[in-house]
């Protein structure tokens, strides 16, 4: 019997409930006064004047009279205010309450209309940010699964076709044979290195703790340059580096990749004519570091997707770059992660300015 109350409980809704608990209480609280009152009324009409008894029981039933319907409208009016009070209340939270349900049921619900600013808004709002996060990460998620498994399907099906043209006789071995099947486990190995790497600053950014120390800016951008001075060579690709003088108090490792990145990227995606500058500089509080480089062009509608993860302008892989669209992810996830800083890009007659800058902090060094 008590287990099919409970159940019954349960199904009545926090408006109903709470109304008869207020009506419980306010009958309480009017019933209890009305007593006080009655008594204290009718005991000072005896001790004070000399009424006959005939008077003393119509003033009292009078009194009562009163008593009772004072007491049932305040009680009535009352309910009913605290009603309509408790039901804006609670219409946002069985909003709310829907919403978590759709959610539980793996759907994305749209957003709850917030009316208030108070306690319950704010909630409503933090609700609408929260799904709004998760079904980005969703989306995120799914896209990033599916270009990884665009990414590592062709050039497992090249080297799965040599394999099994060597293995039918149908083609022979031979130096250029192999130096194919080599880039493409290259190709391989840098987008899971990449990948790694990602996560790993995607994950740590903000909880690891790095080592900090006072770097010159113009030794740490010399030293970047110097990883790349055979391949620059190579390309016969003239490179100046233009900095200040000047000393932050930095991880230096995350940095140091940063730069790498784009400096790579210049070079990687490099066409036309004209040199690479890296560029290194203090405005106010932040420290720029800017890669400027001739390349492909870049629509204008596309460059805010430019620092996102697989993307690439030409939208297919390349044998010519080979890269797989993970290297100014990383900037940005460094960047915006560990250093709380922007990235950026600027295009002008196909000669692109990839940026980022971080806030510099000041120290004695």
């Amino acid at each position: 019997m008590l287990s099919k109350w409970n159940l019954a409980n349960n199904n009545i809704g926090l408006l109903w409930r709470m109304t008869g608990l207020n009506i419980i209480l306010i009958t309480l609280l009017i019933s209890m006064s009305s007593i006080v009152i009655y008594n204290t009324a009718c005991t000072l009409l005896e001790e004070m004047t000399n009424a006959d008894e005939s008077m003393q029981v119509l003033f009292s039933d009078t009194l009562l009279s009163y008593l009772i319907w004072i007491s049932l409208s305040i009680i009535f009016f009352g309910s009913l205010i605290y009603f309509s009070i408790m039901k804006k209340i609670v219409k946002p939270i069985k909003r709310l309450a829907r919403s978590t349900k759709v959610l539980q049921n793996g759907d994305y619900p749209s957003p709850i209309e917030v009316n208030s600013q108070d306690e319950i808004g704010v909630l409503t709002q933090n609700f609408n940010q929260l799904t709004y996060i998760l079904k980005k990460n969703e989306h995120t998620r799914n896209k990033m699964i599916t270009d990884m498994a665009h990414e590592l399907r062709t050039p497992l099906s090249n080297i799965n076709g040599y394999l099994e043209g060597l293995k039918n006789g149908i083609i022979s071995g031979d130096a250029a044979l192999y130096e194919s099947l080599h880039k493409e486990s290259e190709r391989l190995i840098l987008m899971i290195n990449q990948l790694y790497e990602l996560n790993e600053w995607n994950i740590g950014g903000k909880s690891k703790t790095y080592e900090k120390k006072c770097t010159r800016v113009e030794k740490l951008l010399h030293d970047c340059i110097q990883l790349f001075k055979l391949e620059l060579d190579k390309k016969n690709i003239d490179f100046e580096i233009l900095t200040e003088q000047s000393i932050i108090f930095i991880d230096e490792k995350g940095i140091r990749q940063a730069v790498i990145n784009l400096v790579q990227n210049a070079i990687q995606y490099y066409q036309g004519e004209g040199k690479i500058t890296l560029r290194g500089e203090i405005v106010e509080n932040e420290i720029i570091i800017a890669v400027t480089g001739p390349g492909q062009p870049i629509p204008i509608d596309k460059r805010d997707l430019i620092f996102e993860r697989f993307y690439r302008i030409d939208g297919s892989r390349n044998d010519k770059t080979g890269g797989v669209g993970l290297g100014l992810a990383i900037v940005k996830e460094i960047i915006g992660t560990t250093f709380n800083g922007n990235v950026g890009i600027e295009s002008e007659n196909n000669i692109h300015t990839f940026w980022f800058s971080i806030p510099r902090k000041y120290t004695e060094c």
